[in-house]
């Protein structure tokens, strides 16, 4: 199979997509009764009762009908339709489909292709838009019944996609309200009725909708264990900082090494909030440099200079700001002093969504709609100042998308490792193994297909019992050699790369026993003496 980017948090939709043949099944009776793989496919064999049940139910029909490559191919569909519904929103404007190419192929969704699908439908944002507009224009009850059947649809698809859309709502309607008083000092009451109706469907709905993971995941018996418990750490480490919006992807082919100097130097200022990049998330946060020092420019100018497109620039730039504070980390220090930040709010109240810097998809696409409406609104003065505007819009196109692009590598695994094949044709069906060191976790978890055994400590996997990645970090030391016996475990596969006082640990512990060496492991016998 070659996949792109490699193995990565798609892993365990990759290997549904090998193990059930049948719908919302492991196909194989012994890897089905096995407790660590019902829970760590629990959400894929019950979809009613994940957290998004509309794309899972989606993805475990899929990928147990057409296979793994359905995935991918998902993946590929999402971003044609993110094309197009940028299209729609952005098309009353010039030069339209440049700013649809520069919402989908943003570093945002370099970051998330083939990894999260849930995380890539990114379409939702710019439809939002084209239903809020619908919202504040046409004055009947009709939509916001559908603004909040489509927040409740969008949640069901993507946690987080949902949240940062309902979010951006709030603020929205609050800025409109508060803008409206400074400015008349009267506002719309019947905004407040409609916005305060979107939520009551929102809610409502959501529950109902949610109601079989509440049930299961908080006031269930046997809790199907896939909630995660949220550290304060988390809320400093997945937040924001503003000098990511100024930094290249770190695996971008023309500015990477670039980004990677910079990150270097802040990292040596010693800052508490300097050493928490997180490429894989934080890379997102980039726009562009000429796009952000364009956008900026062209608002500043406009503010000053067109007094029709004051307003509506002053409320798309208040809604920025706003949700821009809630990607901060909940506190920062100034000379040796806590600031609270607004970022603490999501902390407080709404602490699964730890990974605020993904707020930032909305920020771009808030900014392109100023653009092309500052643009629109001012083209005839600025097509007389500007020559060759077309080539310039052209090459300020062709920049951003160069400056966002993050590549990402096929990966070919069509032949399992040796050990793996060894180990399902010399042990019986309900053998129990574990894998070593941490970084083996991931592809254990792929080659589950071939080896067809249980597999104690996949990545991913928690329970109140044991958590996946502790577990492994400890079977390198007598307590995690006799933890595993205490989870039945027969078998232990150490890979060779590990230190030199791991391989003499391995080879001395008494409770294992060598079976075979490999070429890039060893498989031991566990057996309490």
């Amino acid at each position: 199979m070659i996949i792109p980017g490699g193995l990565d948090d798609q892993t365990i939709h990759l290997s549904w997509g090998f193990i059930s043949n049948s719908l919302f099944n492991i196909s194989d009776p012994n890897l089905n009764e096995f407790y660590v793989y019902r829970t760590l496919f629990g959400h894929l064999l019950n979809p009613l009762s994940a957290n998004q049940p509309l794309s899972t139910l989606f993805l475990s029909v899929g990928l147990s009908v057409f296979g793994p490559n359905f995935y991918f191919f998902i993946s590929l569909i999402s971003i044609v339709i993110t094309l197009l519904f940028s299209y729609l929103l952005f098309k009353k404007y010039k030069y339209s489909v440049a700013w649809a190419l520069i919402f989908t192929f943003s570093s945002y969704m370099w970051s998330h292709l083939w990894k999260h699908i849930d995380l890539l439908q990114i379409w939702i944002f710019p439809l939002f838009f084209i239903l809020l507009s619908k919202f504040f224009r046409v004055k009947t009850l009709k939509s916001p019944v559908i603004l909040g059947v489509f927040f409740v649809a969008s949640t069901l698809i993507s946690n987080y996609a949902g949240f940062i859309i309902f979010i951006y709502f709030i603020i929205a309607c609050a800025v409109k309200l508060i803008y409206q008083w400074l400015s008349t000092r009267n506002i719309e009451v019947i905004i407040l009725k409609r916005a305060i109706l979107t939520v009551l469907v929102f809610v409502g709905l959501s529950y109902i909708t949610l109601f079989q993971y509440i049930q299961a995941n908080y006031f269930g018996r046997d809790k199907i264990g896939l909630t995660v418990t949220r550290t304060y750490e988390d809320f400093f480490a997945f937040s924001s900082r503003p000098w990511y919006f100024f930094i290249p992807p770190v695996k971008n082919p023309w500015l990477g090494s670039f980004s990677a100097d910079v990150l270097e130097n802040i990292k040596q200022s010693n800052y508490f909030l300097a050493d928490d990049y997180f490429a894989n998330e934080h890379q997102g946060n980039y726009f562009g440099f000429v796009f952000l020092i364009t956008s900026l420019t062209l608002v500043i100018w406009s503010y000053k200079n067109s007094i029709e497109s004051r307003k509506k620039i002053a409320i798309y730039m208040l809604c920025n700001i706003l949700l821009y504070s809630l990607m901060f980390p909940p506190f920062l220090t100034i000379s040796g002093i806590n600031i609270y930040t607004p970022g603490i709010i999501i902390y407080k109240y709404f602490p699964m969504f730890r990974v605020t810097s993904r707020f930032s998809i909305i920020l771009l696409l808030n900014l392109l709609i100023i653009m092309a409406y500052i643009i629109d609104k001012n083209f005839e003065k600025i097509k007389k100042k500007i020559k060759y505007i077309n080539i310039i819009i052209i090459s300020f196109t062709a920049i951003t998308l160069i400056e966002t692009f993050i590549p990402f590598d096929f990966v070919k695994k069509e032949i399992p490792p040796n050990v793996y094949l060894f180990l399902n044709k010399n042990t019986s069906e309900n053998t129990i193994f574990a894998v070593y060191p941490n970084n083996a976790t991931l592809d254990a978890l792929y080659w589950v297909y071939a080896h067809k055994r249980n597999l104690l400590n996949p990545k991913y996997y928690s329970s109140q019992y044991m958590d996946s990645e502790e577990f492994t970090k400890n079977l390198n030391t007598n307590e995690g050699i006799y933890k595993l016996l205490e989870f039945d475990g027969e078998y232990l596969i150490v890979f060779k790369n590990i230190t030199r006082e791991d391989r003499e640990f391995f080879e001395n512990e008494q409770n294992l026993t060598i079976v075979n060496e490999f070429e890039d492991s060893y498989l031991y016998k566990v057996e309490d003496i």
